[in-house]
Order: structure tokens, then sequence, then C-alpha cells
């Protein structure tokens, strides 16, 4: 409301030194008049309403320009199909049974986990297209040296494997494609009844 009124009134202020040197008919009273309304509407409630408004459209514009200069050369991801999404879950649930059969006391149990594990690990690491997509990404790219480092512990390689899939989901530089092939690796393998 203060800004309102401020803004009203250095309208009004030339005009009134102006009348000072130029005589009454330069500044006449129904401009006068008119002036002392608009100062008077400019203090109040009504006003600074509408003043908010304004304000508060061009905020919203500034922003919107911000997103989509944000935005510019980002593509959207294509939504996951319906198999996509069933691949997924029977990835996860895999996974999940791989990891917990490495923790098994049965050591048959433990030794064929790890034996799953270690044809899904061999799998990615031969598919050239994923590999080189795990290679632009630093944190990906020490989960290849993770495989290699812990070839023959099936919970480490359970844990690295739950990292990728994780990190492809949530924006990393794993395609698609790449994370498709892997969860579709881990249900053939952990479906898989004779190990290797």
């Amino acid at each position: 409301m203060e800004a309102n009124r401020s803004n009203v009134l250095a309208t009004i202020l030339p005009k009134l030194v102006g009348r000072d040197r130029q005589g009454i008919n330069t500044y006449p009273f129904e401009t006068v008049w008119f002036d002392i309304v608009a100062y008077y509407r400019a203090g109040t409630l009504d006003s600074a309403l509408n003043e908010l408004s304004e304000d508060t459209g061009i905020d919203k514009r500034d922003a919107e320009i911000k997103v989509l200069n944000a935005a510019k050369g980002i593509t959207p991801s294509t939504p996951a199909t319906k198999e996509q999404n069933a691949q997924a879950v029977s990835a996860y649930q895999a996974l999940e049974n791989l990891h917990e059969d490495s923790k098994s006391s049965t050591e048959s149990v433990k030794t064929a986990a790890l034996a799953k594990l270690q044809k899904i690990v061999e799998q990615i690491k031969n598919d050239k297209s994923i590999v080189d997509e795990i290679n632009k990404d630093e944190k990906l790219k020490g989960y290849l040296g993770d495989f290699t480092n812990n070839a023959a512990d099936g919970l480490k390689l359970a844990e690295t494997l739950e990292k990728i899939r994780f990190a492809g989901r949530t924006g990393g530089t794993l395609s698609r494609a790449s994370l498709d092939k892997i969860e579709k690796f881990i249900v053939e393998s952990a479906n898989d009844m004779g190990g290797k």
C-alpha cells in the first residue's frame, strides 16, 4: 500500500511544483481532485490486493520462464510398459530371493545363489552397450569394480545389482533398454534351476 501511494505521489508532486510557477490553469481543480482520489485509493486494501495479485502473476510468469529454461535439453523419459513393470517387479523379487539365499546357512543354497549372481554379472559384463553406459557414470563405474572385487561374495554381488537397478530407476545414465536387459538377466538367471 505504501509503495502504491508513493507511486501516485510521485506523479502528483511535479504537477504541484509546476502549479506554483505557471498558475492554477496548469493543474486545475478537477485534476487535483482526481489525483487526491487516486492517492487515497492507492492506500486501500483493495489496491494492495490488486497489486499483490499483479506481483504474484509476474512472479508466477518469471518462475515458469525459469522452469522452461531449466528444462531445455531434458528429454522426458518414456513411461514403462506393463511388461516392463512386470519384469521390474519380477527382477526385484528374484534379486531379493538371491540376496536371502546368499545369507542361507545351507551351503548348497548359498552356492546356487552365488552361481546365479555370477551368471547375471557375467551377462552384464559381456554386454558392450550396458558396460559403455555404466562407464559414463562414475558411481556406476565403481559398481563394475565391485563385481570384480566381490566375485565370490553372493551378498555383495546381490547388493551391487540392487544399487545398479536403483540408480537406473532413479534417473542415472542407464537407459531404459539397458535396465530392461539387466532385469531380464536377473529374472532368467534366478529362474534357471541349473545354476551356471
